[in-house]
C-alpha cells in the first residue's frame, strides 16, 4: 500500500488543500506552525477513520478531536487516495464529524469497498494490511515524541502478532479464544480470591457463608435456648430458697431481739436494790483544790539540782577578748583553681608555640596545575597495556553458521496444516464452553495439540540451534572487535592528551613527570599543614591570654601589662589575705565559749528561781488543806499533803462506782434521765412479752434448730442484710430470665431449614468450581500454545532488528532480541551484557524502536501488502550523525516500502535535498500557516 495523495477539505488549520506523495521516500519539511502535524494526523485519519459511536468519544480519540477539528465551520473531512499491491487504487473520504458519509471507494471500477474494511461502524484501510486503526498508529505511525509508544500497545498487538504467525484470520487465535474464555470465566465464574464482589462465584461463596452461619447460629441459638430454659428453672428455686433463708434469719433476729429486752428487764431489777432513794450524790466540789495539791507535789518532785557554773573565764572577759580581734578579710585567700589553670594553659600554649616556630619549613616552589600524578600513571598504564585482537577461527564459524543457517530457512513453513486445523477447532470451540461445555473443552484440548505439534513440524527445532549457536558465536566476535577497537581508542586519547600537556608520549617520562609532580604537591601539603597548626597555636596563645585577664578582671585585678605580671600580683594579694584571715578565724570559737557561758549562767539562776517557786505553792496549799507545821520543816509538809491525796482518792472511788451503777440503770429503763424508776420498769416489762410474742409468730412453719442457731450467730445483722440482697437479686434475676426465655421463643429459628438452604448453597457452589476448573484448563492450553508462537516469532523480530542495528549504531551494539509479548528490545554491547533499549541514550532508543516499528510493519502485514511509515519528527532529540544514518536507512527502506516523514530540521532538509529526486523521492516545503 502506498499514500498517492491526501486532501483535507476541512481540516484543522486547512481547507481544501493537497499534498501529493512519490512511492518511495517523501520528506514534508516546514517551520513551526507549518502545519506538519495536522498533516500527519490528516493522513492516518484519512486511512484509518474514528469509531461510529454513540454518546461522548472515546478517550483516546478526544486529544485528535480537540487538536485537529477545523478552525473554522462545522464541516470535519478529509480523504486519501491509495494504491493496493493488487493493482487498486482507492479513494477513502472519512466524514469525521457526523462519520455517516465515510466511504471507500474503488476509482477504475466506481464501485463502494467499503465493507471489506469496516471496522467498528467506519472505514478503516488499515484492514487490508491485517491491521486496524489502533494497531496501525502503534507500529506505521510515529507522532511526534512519540516512538516509544509502542510499549503501551503491546497488547493490543498480540492478536496480530499471532495471526501473522499461524496465518489465520481474524479472531482465529489463541489470543482471542483466551480473552473470549476469560471474558466468559468473569462473567459465568468470576475471581476466586475472596474479594466481595457481585459475580457468581462470589456470591454463591457468599450465599454458603451466609447458609453456614446461619446454620451454626440456629443450632447455637437452640443450644443457648435450652441452657436459658434450664438456667431459669435453677434461678426459680434459687429464689424460693433464699426467700425462706430470710424468713429464717428475720426469726432469728426477732428472738434475739426479744432476749435481749429480757436480759435487760432483769439487770434492771437487780440495780434498782441499790437506789431505794434515787440518784446518789455528787463528786464533790473540792476538785479544784485536789487538782493544786497534785500539780504542786509533782510541781517539787521534778525540781532539778542547781548546776554548778564551769571552771574558766567569765563572759565579760570574753566579750572583752572578741572586741580586740580585726575584722574578716574580703577576696581570695587562695588563688582560685580555675585562674590557676588559665594560667598554666597560657604558659603552655607560648611553649608550643616557640617549639613549633623552631621546626618551620621550607616554602615550597609552585606545582603544576593542568594535571595530577594519578592522571599521568593512568596515562603511562594505558600506553603499556597490549591491543587485543580477533580470533580468525570465530570469524570463519559465524560465516558457516550465516550460510547453513540461510540453507535450512527454505526448508521450515510457518503455514503448516495441523496449526491451521487446530486454531479452526479453537474458534469452534471457544463458543460451544458456553452451549456444551463437555464437548466444547474436547475441542479446545485437540486444537492446542494440534498447534504445538504443527508448530514443531517440519525442520523448526533444527533451526532454531542453528540459530541460538549463530547467536553465541556472534556474540563472542563482538566482544573481541569491540574489545581491540575499544584499546586502540584508549591508547589514542592517551598520546593525544599527553601531546596536549606538552609531554613525551613515552612510559618513562611519563612516570618522572609524575613524580616530580607528587614530590611538589607533597611539599606544599606539608608548608600547609605547619603553617595551619602555626596560626591555630597563635590563636590559641591569644586566646588563653584573653581568658587569664578576664578571669583575674572579674576578681578586682587591673590587668594592664601582661597578664602574667597581673597572676602573680593576684597570688601575692592571697597569701596576704590568709594572714589576715588565720588571726580573723578566733572569732568563731570566742562567739562561741561566750554562748555556752551565758548560757549555763542563765541556766543556773532559773533553776534558782524555780525552787523558790515551788516552795512557796507547796505552803500555800499546806495551809488550805489545813495543815499545819514549821517554814523550815518542807517535807514534813510533803508528807502530809501526799495522805491527804491517798484519802481523798479512796473516796472518789467509791462515788464513781455509784454513778457508772446509776447511769446503767437509765440506759437499760429507756435512757430517760428523770421520771418515775418504777414506771419506767413496767414499760420494759411489756417490751419484753411484746418481742416474746413477736419472736414466736415469725418462727411458725420454720425449723426452730435452725432459728436457734442463727439466733447465736455474733453477725447476725450482717447475715441478715446479705440475705436480703440474695433474695432479692435472685427474684430479679429469676424474673428477667423469665423474660428473656419468652422473647428467644419468638424469635427461635428453625434449623432444619437452615440446613436446607446450606446444601443448595454447596451444591450451586460445587457448580461453578467444576466450571471454573474446566475453563482454566483450556486456559492454560491455549496459553502454552500462544507461548510458542511467542518463541516463534522472537528471532524474526530479532533477525530482522540486526539487519540494520549495527549500521544505526555505529557499530556499538550489534545484536538483539524481543519480547513478543511485552514489545521490550534488549541489545548486546560489546563486552557480551544485554541491556534493556530504554535504559541507553534517549537518541538511541528511539532509534532501536523505529527498527522494531518496521519490523512489526514487515511482519504484521498480510501477504501481498506493503505497510507504509508516516514519521512527524522522529529527529528532533538526535545528533547529525545519528539523523544521517537514520535518514540513510529510511532511504533503504524505501525501496521496500512508501516513507513519509515530517521534518522542522535542517539537517534533514539537506540531506532530502542532496539524496531525494523525483518521480520515485520526492520533497515537499510547507510554509506557515496564516492565522
Amino acid at each position: 500500500m502506498r499514500f498517492e495523495r491526501v486532501w483535507a477539505k476541512a481540516f484543522g488549520p486547512f481547507r481544501d488543500e493537497t499534498i501529493e506523495f512519490a512511492p518511495g521516500m517523501n520528506v514534508v519539511h516546514g517551520p513551526n506552525e507549518a502545519g506538519k502535524s495536522s498533516w500527519h494526523a490528516a493522513l492516518y485519519l484519512g486511512l484509518c477513520g474514528m469509531r461510529r459511536r454513540r454518546g461522548r468519544p472515546a478517550k483516546d480519540e478526544q486529544p485528535l478531536i480537540d487538536k485537529h477539528r477545523p478552525w473554522h465551520g462545522d464541516e470535519w473531512k478529509v480523504s486519501v487516495v491509495v494504491a493496493l499491491d493488487d493493482g487498486r487504487r482507492v479513494e477513502i473520504v472519512q466524514d469525521l464529524d457526523r462519520r455517516v458519509e465515510s466511504v471507500a471507494t474503488d476509482l477504475e471500477l466506481g464501485r463502494d469497498v467499503s465493507d471489506e474494511i469496516m471496522n467498528e461502524g467506519s472505514p478503516d484501510g488499515a484492514r487490508w494490511l491485517g491491521l486496524d486503526r489502533k494497531s496501525f498508529l502503534a507500529v506505521a505511525c510515529v507522532r511526534q515524541a512519540d516512538i516509544l509508544a509502542i510499549l503501551s500497545e503491546s497488547d493490543s498487538l498480540q492478536e496480530h502478532l499471532q495471526r501473522a504467525a499461524a496465518a489465520t484470520e481474524e479472531d482465529a487465535t489463541a489470543a482471542a479464544a483466551i480473552k473470549r474464555l476469560r471474558k466468559f470465566r468473569s462473567d459465568a465464574v468470576g475471581q476466586d480470591d475472596g474479594r466481595p464482589t457481585k459475580k457468581p462465584m462470589a456470591i454463591a461463596r457468599q450465599r454458603v457463608d451466609q447458609a453456614r452461619r446461619a446454620l451454626d447460629d440456629a443450632k447455637v441459638r437452640h443450644k443457648e435456648f435450652i441452657e436459658l430454659e434450664m438456667e431459669a428453672e435453677a434461678a426459680a428455686r434459687d429464689a424460693e430458697k433464699a426467700e425462706r433463708s430470710l424468713r429464717t434469719a428475720a426469726a432469728a433476729e426477732a428472738r434475739r431481739q426479744a432476749r435481749a429486752v429480757e436480759a435487760r428487764l432483769r439487770q434492771a431489777g437487780e440495780l434498782m436494790v441499790d437506789f431505794p432513794d434515787g440518784e446518789p450524790p455528787s463528786l464533790g466540789d473540792d476538785d479544784r483544790l485536789a487538782r493544786r495539791v497534785t500539780a504542786a507535789l509533782r510541781e517539787w518532785h521534778g525540781l532539778p539540782d542547781i548546776p554548778e557554773l564551769p571552771e574558766g573565764k567569765s563572759s565579760e572577759d570574753l566579750r572583752q577578748e572578741l572586741e580586740a580581734l580585726p575584722p574578716e578579710p574580703e577576696g581570695d585567700l587562695l588563688p582560685a583553681e580555675e585562674v590557676t589553670r588559665a594560667y598554666e594553659e597560657l604558659t603552655d600554649a607560648r611553649r608550643r608555640l616557640q617549639l613549633h616556630e623552631q621546626q618551620r619549613p621550607e616554602e615550597p616552589s609552585p606545582a603544576r596545575r593542568d594535571t595530577t600524578a594519578e592522571e599521568l600513571l593512568a596515562l603511562a598504564a594505558e600506553l603499556d597495556r597490549p591491543v587485543p585482537g580477533v580470533d580468525p577461527a570465530v570469524e570463519e564459524q559465524e560465516r558457516d553458521l550465516l550460510r547453513r543457517l540461510e540453507d535450512s530457512k527454505a526448508k521450515t513453513s510457518w503455514k503448516s496444516p495441523a496449526v491451521l486445523v487446530g486454531v479452526a477447532l479453537a474458534v469452534a470451540g471457544v463458543p460451544l464452553l458456553l452451549l456444551m461445555p463437555p464437548l466444547g473443552l474436547v475441542m479446545v484440548i485437540a486444537a492446542v495439540v494440534l498447534v504445538v505439534r504443527g508448530m514443531s513440524d517440519r525442520g523448526e527445532a533444527e533451526r532454531l540451534r542453528l540459530f541460538e549457536e549463530l547467536q553465541q558465536v556472534q556474540a563472542t566476535a563482538a566482544r573481541q572487535r569491540s574489545a581491540q577497537e575499544e584499546a586502540l581508542r584508549r591508547k589514542e586519547e592517551a598520546r593525544a592528551r599527553l601531546h596536549a600537556l606538552g609531554i613525551v608520549p613515552e612510559s618513562a617520562a611519563v612516570r618522572a613527570e609524575a613524580e616530580r609532580i607528587a614530590r611538589a604537591r607533597r611539599d606544599a601539603d606539608a608548608y600547609a599543614r605547619w603553617q595551619e597548626i602555626f596560626e591555630q597555636l597563635r590563636s590559641r596563645l591569644s586566646e588563653s591570654q584573653d581568658k587569664l585577664a578576664a578571669l583575674l578582671r572579674a576578681r578586682g585585678v587591673a590587668v594592664e601589662g601582661s597578664p602574667e605580671e597581673a597572676f602573680r600580683i593576684y597570688s601575692h594579694r592571697c597569701e596576704m589575705r590568709a594572714a589576715q584571715a588565720e588571726a580573723a578565724a578566733r572569732r568563731v570559737d570566742l562567739e562561741r565559749q561566750l554562748q555556752d557561758r551565758l548560757a549555763a549562767e542563765e541556766a543556773r539562776a532559773e533553776a534558782v528561781r524555780r525552787r523558790q517557786r515551788a516552795e512557796t505553792e507547796l505552803k500555800e496549799v499546806a495551809r488550805l488543806c489545813g495543815i499545819a507545821g514549821g517554814d523550815d520543816d518542807l517535807n514534813s509538809f510533803v508528807r502530809a499533803l501526799e495522805d491527804w491525796e491517798e484519802e481523798r482518792q479512796r473516796e472518789l472511788e467509791r462515788l464513781q462506782e455509784l454513778h457508772e451503777r446509776w447511769a446503767r440503770l437509765q440506759a437499760l429503763l429507756g435512757g430517760e434521765e428523770s421520771g418515775d424508776l418504777h414506771r419506767r420498769f413496767r414499760a420494759l416489762e411489756e417490751e419484753a412479752r411484746e418481742a416474746a410474742e413477736r419472736a414466736d409468730e415469725l418462727a411458725q412453719g420454720l425449723d426452730l434448730q435452725r432459728v436457734e442457731e442463727m439466733a447465736g450467730d455474733p453477725d447476725l445483722d450482717r447475715t441478715v442484710e446479705g440475705l436480703r440482697q440474695e433474695a432479692n437479686q435472685a427474684r430479679d434475676r429469676a424474673a428477667s430470665l423469665r423474660g428473656m426465655l419468652e422473647e428467644r421463643r419468638r424469635d427461635l429459628p428453625s434449623v432444619p431449614e437452615a440446613e436446607e438452604e446450606l446444601s443448595q448453597a454447596e451444591a450451586e457452589l460445587a457448580r461453578l468450581e467444576s466450571l471454573r476448573l474446566v475453563l482454566e484448563t483450556t486456559i492454560e492450553f491455549l496459553e502454552q500454545a500462544q507461548e510458542r508462537i511467542h518463541r516463534d516469532v522472537a528471532p524474526v523480530l530479532a533477525q530482522a532488528l540486526r539487519r540494520n542495528l549495527p549500521a544505526l549504531t555505529g557499530g556499538r551494539y550489534v545484536e538483539a532480541t524481543v519480547d513478543p509479548k511485552s514489545l521490550r528490545v534488549r541489545v548486546k554491547t560489546g563486552s557480551g551484557h544485554y541491556r534493556d533499549a530504554e535504559q541507553l541514550s534517549h537518541g538511541t532508543t528511539e532509534q532501536v524502536y523505529m527498527l522494531l516499528r518496521t519490523a512489526l510493519a514487515d511482519h504484521l502485514s498480510r501477504s501481498g501488502e506493503t505497510c507504509p511509515l508516516i514519521l512527524d519528527d522522529p529527529t528532533a532529540q538526535w545528533d547529525r550523525t545519528r539523523t544521517e544514518a537514520f535518514l540513510d536507512l529510511l532511504l533503504q527502506i524505501s525501496g521496500d516500502r512508501q516513507v513519509i516523514l515530517f521534518s522542522q530540521e535542517e539537517e534533514v532538509l539537506a540531506w532530502a535535498r542532496g539524496n531525494l529526486s523525483d518521480p520515485d523521492h520526492r520533497l515537499i516545503e510547507l510554509a506557515v500557516v496564516p492565522a
